[in-house]
């Protein structure tokens, strides 16, 4: 304090004669730290320190705020929110320490920020708000938890059900949910029914039953499974097993076996005649069946669908019947032709309804003749069936079809010499003894030269005989072709004549 007590000259002093000096002592910063610690649940606490930059006279309360991921109460210990620093020292605290549960958490915080002091003309926070906050993380010690799924196999009788359960490793607090994922043979809806989830209830290591109910539907089907498997599970820390994660399930059929309906083609073998006639092919069940059966046909054989017979290939025979009949048709034509086969066999067999079809092992298969209707005689052409040479000429027979046929006809003979000539009487063709007729064409001729001996002889014959053809028939008449070679007519005269002077010589000729 500082107070005015006289003057001089022509002043004085007036009633404010007094002032007042406060020297305050330097602003006091104040900070926090750790600024980033951390604790384990049940472990040793964390120390929280609020420093002073330098000590004060008078005590200093600080206070903060606590927020984080961690719940106080629940997670670590309710924590008054200041802390008092006595004068003279430069620094207060207090401890952290973190619950121990049996929840499966990740890691959690606590963060302390300092909002304020008691004096804050002498305090005050420090100026940067990093040095104002610290964080302490809460490290779970809990361990993860398994699920498994039981039994791992099991087998019901269709109509029946499975009892499954999940089990935990060991019990959480909090109630478990997971979700099943289905796959096999059997369909759910349709032959099982089962909840795609499951609940463990808090605090239990069991879960509610899972019921896998089968489907009685007095369909043959044989043994069907569903594999019930654990999928994604819906709570921190729990996980599916590795192992023990799957029920096999065989669901077995109740329903009596019921043999397959089998299908037939008959007549087995049969023969027709080309030109109108037609074969009636039936095709039959052993029993009436509920759906529609069908399937084609696979032919096979000489002759050629279209061209020699016509027969449709695909069939059905209707829900609730027993046959179907397919008429198999011959195709008329002027060719001659050998006798032909149709096969006719049965293929895979479909049927749109619940029955079982097969094929028989034994009647599979039919086999139809078509016999040709187009007849042509074979013929030798010539005058009353004969041919007159002389020695030296060529005795030339014609062979005759009366049409002409779809391949080259081959016809063989022969040369018949049980008469009066011999075969010294000819110069013979070339073996083996046949004439061919070409396509388009119905007539061909066969040349046999006659040789001259010189010999005196009466009329000679012989005859050329048709024995066989290939794709034709011999004439009932006309398989003869007799070839007569006439008479040597020879000259000569008397060798000598005896006669006299006076006399005629006659030489007779």
């Amino acid at each position: 304090q500082v107070t005015l007590t006289s003057s001089t000259g022509n002043t004085a002093i007036g009633t404010q004669n007094t002032a007042v000096v406060t020297i305050l002592d330097a602003t006091v910063s104040v900070s926090v730290s750790p600024s980033i610690g951390s604790i384990t649940e049940g472990g040793a606490a964390q120390r929280i320190t609020v420093q002073l930059s330098s000590a004060m006279e008078q005590d200093l309360t600080v206070a903060f705020t606590l927020a984080g991921t961690a719940i106080e109460g629940a997670d670590y210990p309710v924590l008054p929110r200041q802390v008092t620093i006595p004068g003279g020292l430069t620094s207060g605290f207090l401890d952290i320490s973190a619950f121990d549960d049996n929840n499966i958490e990740p890691t959690e915080t606590a963060i302390f920020t300092l909002v304020s002091t008691s004096l804050p003309n002498l305090a005050a926070l420090h100026p940067d708000t990093n040095n104002r906050v610290s964080t302490v993380d809460i490290v779970d010690n809990d361990s993860e938890v398994i699920v498994s799924l039981s039994p791992g196999t099991a087998s019901v009788t269709e109509g029946g059900s499975v009892t499954l359960l999940a089990t935990l490793s060991r019990a959480v607090p909090t109630e478990v949910v997971g979700l099943l994922s289905l796959e096999g043979t059997a369909t759910q809806g349709a032959d099982y029914a089962v909840a795609t989830s499951y609940t463990i209830p808090a605090g239990q290591r069991t879960s509610l039953p899972i019921v896998l109910s089968t489907i009685e539907d007095n369909v043959q089907e044989g043994e069907e499974s569903v594999a019930v498997r654990l999928a994604n599970v819906v709570a921190t820390g729990v996980i599916p097993s590795t192992t023990t994660n799957s029920a096999i399930i065989t669901i077995n059929d109740n329903t009596a076996p019921v043999l397959p309906a089998v299908v037939s083609i008959s007549p087995s073998q049969s023969t027709i005649t080309e030109g109108g006639q037609t074969q009636a092919i039936t095709i039959s069940l052993d029993r009436p069946v509920s759906g529609d059966v069908s399937s084609v046909l696979t032919l096979a054989g000489t002759a050629v669908q279209g061209v020699d017979y016509t027969v449709p290939t695909g069939w059905t025979i209707q829900a609730g019947q027993r046959s179907v009949v397919l008429t198999l048709s011959t195709v008329q034509d002027t060719i001659v032709e050998a006798t032909e086969t149709v096969s006719l066999t049965l293929s895979n067999v479909f049927s749109n309804g619940a029955s079982l079809v097969t094929v028989s092992n034994t009647q599979r298969d039919a086999t139809v003749q078509i016999l040709d209707d187009d007849v042509v005689a074979v013929a030798i052409s010539s005058i009353s069936g004969s041919v007159n040479v002389a020695e030296g000429d060529t005795a030339v027979c014609t062979v005759s079809l009366s049409s002409s046929v779809a391949s080259v006809e081959t016809i063989s003979y022969t040369l018949d010499f049980s008469t009066t000539a011999e075969a010294a009487d000819v110069t013979p063709p070339a073996t083996p003894l046949s004439v061919s007729i070409p396509v388009g064409s119905t007539t061909a001729s066969i040349s046999i030269p006659i040789l001259v001996d010189g010999v005196a002889e009466p009329e000679e014959t012989f005859a050329v005989r048709l024995t066989t053809t290939t794709n034709t028939q011999l004439s009932q008449t006309q398989t003869v072709c007799l070839v007569t070679i006439a008479a040597d007519v020879i000259s000569s005269i008397t060798p000598s004549v005896n006669v006299a002077e006076g006399d005629t010589a006659v030489c007779t000729v």
